[in-house]
Parts: structure tokens; C-alpha cells; sequence
């Protein structure tokens, strides 16, 4: 949507910034006040016909800038390569002169008015009295009935491939010429290519004989400004210069040196002042002796930057852009050379991307579609869905469903702790979203509630970023989540552990001052006398998670009353025909991986339903066996891999326990040089968050010290690749750090 609309020197009005705000937005005004005014400068920054009589009397030239935001995919941006910058935000501005020249840009980039007007009429529809519609223009129809068909994305996945293939006619289309015209290309392009070649172009040339030839055009003034300051600093036969000098006063004070400290500083100070100046001199004199000038080589200088810009007026601007065009005419020759199996190689290559496209196409006319930003509000025992999305209500009837609605975490409504309502309550994923996508700190003493594995990560986050975790309590006699997340994320930093351990009450008013703490019997329930008041200002709740069942339910599906997950067969099917779920809706995992597994043959076995088949068993059942309960003493538990084996080293160095040779060796580095891999984020300039690791590890006991100098550094701005450097050993330990993620 348009929300800033800025104007100078339009007709009456010098300069005017208008805001947008969503809905309906109303200009009033008597006749003459300016409305139309408005209306036109609308029209000139969406690339419509102006006039120099737009031009405010007295004034040289006008400027309209625009600022949209939230604008969708349009295919103006992908056609032109321009689009909104991270925030979703597009500037486009249009300069009227006086001279009938425009000066146009979008997104800081410069256009025509034609590509300006093209952006414009998928930006905004201006309806007036004498305007045409859009809705009369017939090139508009197919994109209208797309979008009503919600097909957008599919469509532009056909447009990819169909690009691709164009591509590839187009390159058939140049290599298929004629014998004549190819043997005159194939002349022009070796002429070109001898003559850049012969030049013997390299980069960086042209700026050092610029600079060559400033210095022999002084040669001169350089030959007596060098000679003056040598005789100035060494001396003459007849003057002596500032190292005499300097050696004089050194010899004098050098008499009087051992009579007091001061006088010997001075004298040592003095010494190292004659020192300085005698390098100088020295220095100066080997300059002077290679000030060897001729007119011979400024001839030489000037004729080589004559052929360079004579160069220039045919292949580029710079020796860069000259060796670029270069490449460019080899690879074409080689091509025309090599006509023959480039066309046989682009003919198999147009079959496989014509059958790719056509197959695209297909899924386009079939009406396949990915609704996002979709959410279901009802579904049937019969599999009829209704939801909610941005084109409006959805109303279908599902062949089969796959429930995959994950879970939530548990609030501290849901576990019912007595207190006050403070800030500072968050359940671990929160803080997480907070501090990871948010750069949000969200405090700086902490107790985590609950050893699950996001409030275990979330410890060591904490601690990484300069708070104090000082506790972190479970109510069970063992943690819940992984044993390597225990190690990793508590015993590395001395955080301690608490089992059998609850918050029984939480203290403050506007912000959280203190947790009470309990011990718990074996049913779970404090008992009374062990409260104990921590001082915190942050409570992490890491309590568990809930299957989201709602859905679920309404469509009669049975549910677990362990897990309050979706009741399945072994083949992932509810009690409800047609309707399977997967993942956590039947019940929490601690690892994706498992969540795939499901995610894989519950899809598999809804396309079964649909189409008759007998459905394929899940395969065997994955359970949460990870968590082992606490490390065990002079034990290593290996996490390398979710399998967390616990290894013991012997005497001679051997290993016991692991699964595999590479829990030997981490077993063996672990009891001589213990690493581990950094995660953290970096901040951008424009205030969004890169997540980045470290290359390898680094020693565990430099932790902190190295995320100390993190926190003083920045990350690039723009896209940076998943894996690509972003500080190239910061610690120097050798370890660069790199982006852990793309954005």
C-alpha cells in the first residue's frame, strides 16, 4: 500500500508530506485547495504523462517520492531484477526538470518512464471520471482469474520453467546462422579478440599510469622538495642539518647523564631522536637516488594511456570491462567454432525443459495449489475443511487429511502457579524468538523451570549473552531433555541443576523480583517447610509441550489421554477414516528427525486412501528413548550424534561404550583439549539478525572471551549463502566464523 506520499515544487504546493494509513483514506478540501494537485503527483511517481507547467512558478524542477509497503511478489519486480528491500519497503521517485527531462528511480535504482508506468499500473488503479478501468483491459483477465483460483504461485512456477526454456530457444536461435553471416562473425570476433590481445590489457593499469604520469609531470618540484629535506635532516659542507644537531646535544647531555634520572631520560630520548633522524636521512637519500626521470618515459606513459582510451571507445569503459568483453568474444568464437555440439547439446537440453514446462503446466490447468497464510477452522468427520485465508473463506471437500498442527508450549497458566502477574514470565520458546529473530534481551538473572531441551539451549544462550542463569529447577528426579544438552548446555558453564525442584510462588509487581523454590516428593507435590525465595528478575518456563488437537477433536477424532495427541493405527490413520496425523499432534518428540519419518509416510499413506490402495504400516515406531537421565562421573557422553553414547576411557587410552570410532576420539579430545562449535547471531546494519557459527570448534574453556568479541562485531549487510565467511578467524585460534543460515 501507498503510506508516504512526499511532494515539492508541484504547482501550488512547495513541499508536502502525506501519510496513507490503511482503510479508507479521505483528501477534502474546497475547490482549488489542491486536490487534483494531489491526484496528478500520484500519477507523475506512477510513471503517467506530465507537463514542465506541473513545475511550481520560479522553480527549476519538481520531485514526487513515493513509499509502499507490504506490496506482494509482482512480476514487474522479478522482470526487472528490482524490488522491496528487507522490510518490504519500495521508494520510487520521479524528478520532473524543466527542460522535459525525467529522472526516475525505484528502490534507488534508475528507470525509464515507460518501465515507471508499467510498475505504476500494477501499484495502483486511479478511477476518475474520464479514467479507464483495469478491469476493461483484456491483458489484465488472466492474472484476475489466477489469483481468484489462488494458482499465483503455480503460475510462477510455470513462468520459471517457461523462462528457462525461452532461454534456451533464444540460444538455439543465435547458433542457427547461415554460412556467410557466421564466417563474418567469426572474422569481426577474431579482429577483436587479436587487437584486445595484442594490447596486453592488465587490471589495475590504467590507475598506476595515471599516477606515473602525475609524478613525471612533477618531476621538478618532486627532485627539489626531496633534495631540500635531505640537506635540511643530514646538512651541508657549510650548514649543518638536524642529525648534527641532534648528535651535538646528545654528546653534551651524555656528560651529565649519570648526574640525575631526569637528565638521563632526556639524554636516551634525545639518542633515539638522532637514531630516527639518520634512518630519515638514509631514507631520503636512496629516494633521491631513484628520482631518475626522463622525457622519454612520459612520452612512453602518455602514449600507453592514448591507446587505452582509444581502446575504451570500443570495448568498455575501463581495462576491467575491456578484459570482461574479452572473455566474452572468446566464448563466443568457441561457440560458433563449436556450433555443431552446442546445438546438439541446447536440442536435448529444450526437450528435457520443454517436457519440464509442459508438466508445469499441466499442474497449472489442474489447479493444484499451496495456500499460505491459510487457516482451517473446521473440519468434518466427513473431510469437509473450511478456512480461512487472505483471498476469504475456503470451503472444500478433502479426499483424505493430514493432520500435521504440531504443538505448543505449556504456559504458566496451564501448570498453575500461585503469585503475582509480573513482566518476565516467558515460556523458553518465546524468549528464544525473542532474543534469536529479535535481538532482544530478556534478562540478566534467570531461573529456568523445567529441563526440557529449547529451556536447557536457552540456559546456555543466556549465559553466552552476559546473564546469569542461576538455577535451573526440575520437578521429575531426572532432566527431561537430551543428555548432551545437559552437558553442553549446564555442566559447561557450572549451571546448576536442580531435581525434584519446583517454583511454588512468584514475587513482584510490575517486573518479577523472585521465585520461590520447593522441594517435591514422588507424587510431585511440594513439601511444605523447603521454600526457599531465589532473587531473579526472569522466569523461563520449559514445562513441556501440548499437541494442538483442537481440529482434531471437532473432526471426532479419538484422542490420547497421556499425550492428548491424535489416536493413530499403525498406519499413522486416526479413528476417523481418511484422516491421518503425523508428528507432534499424536505426541511430542524430542527430534525432527522422527517428525519427518511420520510427516513422510502419513502423506504417502493419504494418497494411498485417495486412491484405493492398501495402505504401507509406518515404519517402526521412534520414541523418545534418548534422555538417559544425569551424565554419570568420568563418563563422556558423546554428542556428535541424538544418540548421546556414553563412553569410558581406559588406561591406555582405549574407549568403551561408543557406537561408533568417532565417539572414541571425541571421548580422547574431550580429556585432553574439550571444543565446542559457537552458535550466536549478528546484528546487520539495517538491524535484522544473521545466524552464525563457528567453522570448528573452539576451546571450551574460551567460550565466553570469544563471544565477547562477537558481541563487538557486525555482519554484512545483504544475503549472505548458508556455510559462506563472515569473519575470517576473529579469535585468532583459526577458526573463521560463518553464516549458519541464509538471509
Amino acid at each position: 500500500m501507498l503510506s508516504l506520499l512526499h511532494i515539492e515544487n508541484i504547482a501550488l504546493i512547495d513541499r508536502a508530506d502525506i501519510s496513507f494509513g490503511p482503510g479508507f483514506n479521505v483528501l477534502t478540501g474546497e475547490t482549488g485547495a489542491g486536490k487534483s494537485i494531489i491526484i496528478d503527483a500520484i500519477g507523475a511517481v506512477l510513471g503517467e504523462r506530465t507537463s514542465r507547467d506541473l513545475i511550481r512558478t520560479g522553480e527549476k524542477s519538481a520531485l514526487v517520492t513515493a513509499l509502499f509497503q507490504n506490496l506482494p511478489n509482482l512480476p514487474w519486480f522479478q522482470e526487472n531484477g528490482v524490488g522491496p528491500d528487507e522490510n518490504g519497503e519500495l521508494v520510487i521517485s520521479r524528478k520532473i526538470q524543466g527542460d522535459g527531462k525525467n529522472l526516475c528511480r525505484v528502490g534507488g535504482v534508475p528507470c525509464t518512464v515507460l518501465q515507471l508506468k508499467a510498475l505504476g499500473a500494477q501499484l495502483i488503479d486511479i478511477h476518475g471520471q474520464h479514467d479507464g478501468q483495469q478491469l476493461l483491459d483484456e491483458t489484465c483477465h488472466l492474472g484476475y482469474l489466477d489469483s481468484f483460483g489462488g494458482l499465483e504461485e503455480v503460475r510462477e512456477a510455470y513462468r520459471e520453467e517457461y523462462d528457462r526454456l525461452d532461454h534456451i530457444r533464444r540460444q538455439i536461435a543465435s547458433l542457427q546462422m547461415d554460412e556467410a553471416e557466421k564466417a563474418r562473425r567469426i572474422d569481426t570476433l577474431q579482429f577483436q579478440i587479436a587487437e584486445l590481445e595484442r594490447a596486453n590489457l592488465q587490471p589495475g593499469e590504467e590507475e598506476e599510469l595515471e599516477e606515473r604520469k602525475g609524478i613525471l609531470r612533477s618531476a621538478d618540484q618532486l627532485m627539489d622538495a626531496v633534495g631540500s629535506a635531505y640537506y635540511a635532516v643530514f646538512g651541508t659542507d657549510s650548514q649543518s642539518g638536524a642529525a648534527s644537531l641532534l648528535a651535538e646535544a646528545e654528546s653534551a647531555l651524555s656528560r651529565v647523564a649519570a648526574l640525575s634520572g631526569e637528565l638521563s631520560q632526556l639524554s636516551s630520548a634525545v639518542s633515539e631522536l638522532r637514531y630516527t633522524t639518520e634512518d630519515v636521512a638514509e631514507r631520503l637519500r636512496d629516494v633521491r637516488e631513484r628520482l631518475d626521470f626522463s622525457p622519454q618515459e612520459l612520452d612512453a606513459v602518455e602514449s600507453r594511456l592514448d591507446h587505452l582510451h582509444r581502446l575504451k571507445k570500443k570495448y568498455g569503459g575501463s581495462v576491467s570491462e575491456m578484459l570482461e568483453y574479452l572473455a566474452r568474444c572468446q566464448n563466443e568464437l568457441d561457440q560458433i567454432e563449436m556450433a555443431d555440439d552446442s546445438l546438439a547439446k541446447l536440442k536435448q537440453q529444450r526437450k528435457e525443459q520443454l517436457a519440464k514446462t509442459r508438466a508445469q503446466g499441466e499442474a497449472l490447468a489442474a489447479g493444484a495449489q499451496l495456500r499460505t497464510g491459510a487457516m482451517v477452522t473446521r473440519l468434518t468427520p466427513d473431510r469437509r475443511l473450511t478456512a480461512v485465508t487472505r483471498q476469504g473463506l475456503l470451503h472444500c471437500q478433502a479426499g483424505a487429511v493430514v493432520l500435521a498442527t504440531g504443538c505448543r508450549e505449556r504456559t504458566r497458566g496451564a501448570i498453575a502457579i500461585p503469585g503475582t502477574r509480573p513482566a518476565g514470565v516467558y515460556t523458553a520458546g518465546t524468549a528464544q524468538n525473542l532474543m534469536n529473530t529479535k535481538n532482544l534481551m530478556v534478562g540478566r538473572r534467570v531461573v529456568v523451570l523445567g529441563s526440557g531441551d529449547i529451556g536447557l539451549i536457552m540456559a546456555r544462550r543466556l549465559t553466552l549473552e552476559g546473564a546469569q542463569v542461576l538455577c535451573v529447577a526440575e520437578q521429575r528426579p531426572a532432566p527431561g531433555g537430551l543428555e548432551r544438552n545437559v552437558v553442553q548446555c549446564l555442566y559447561d558453564f557450572g549451571i546448576p541443576l536442580h531435581l525434584q525442584t519446583t517454583v511454588t510462588r512468584i514475587f513482584g509487581a510490575r517486573r518479577l523480583e523472585g521465585v520461590e523454590l520447593s522441594q517435591v516428593d514422588q507424587d510431585g507435590r511440594p513439601i511444605p517447610g523447603t521454600g526457599q525465595r531465589v532473587d531473579c528478575d526472569t522466569l523461563l518456563l520449559s514445562v513441556g509441550l501440548i499437541p494442538e488437537n483442537e481440529i482434531a477433536a471437532q473432526a471426532g477424532v479419538s484422542l490420547d489421554p497421556g499425550s492428548n495427541g491424535a489416536v493413530t493405527d499403525r498406519f499413522l490413520q486416526t479413528s476417523v477414516p481418511g484422516i491421518f496425523a503425523c508428528g507432534n499432534s499424536r505426541k511430542v518428540m524430542d527430534l525432527a528427525d522422527f517428525v519427518s519419518v511420520q510427516g513422510h509416510a502419513a502423506g504417502e499413506n493419504a494418497a494411498r486412501f485417495v486412491q484405493g490402495q492398501a495402505l504401507a504400516p509406518m515404519p517402526p515406531e521412534t520414541t523418545n528413548a534418548m534422555a538417559k537421565g544425569l551424565p554419570q562421573p568420568g563418563v563422556t557422553t558423546c554428542v556428535l550424534c541424538p544418540k548421546g553414547c556414553r563412553v569410558t576411557l581406559l588406561p591406555h587410552g582405549e574407549a568403551q561404550g561408543n557406537g561408533c570410532p568417532k565417539g572414541a576420539d571425541y571421548a580422547r579430545q574431550e580429556a585432553t583439549a574439550p571444543k565446542r562449535v559457537l552458535t550466536t547471531t549478528l546484528k546487520r546494519p539495517d538491524g535484522t539478525l544473521l545466524p552464525v557459527k563457528t567453522s570448528a570448534g573452539v576451546p571450551k574453556d574460551n567460550l565466553l572471551s570469544c563471544m565477547a568479541v562477537l558481541r563487538r562485531c557486525a555482519a554484512p549487510a545483504g544475503p549472505v549463502p548458508w556455510g559462506q565467511v563472515v569473519l575470517p578467524d576473529p579469535f585468532g585460534l583459526g577458526v573463521d566464523v560463518i553464516a549458519a543460515g541464509e538471509g
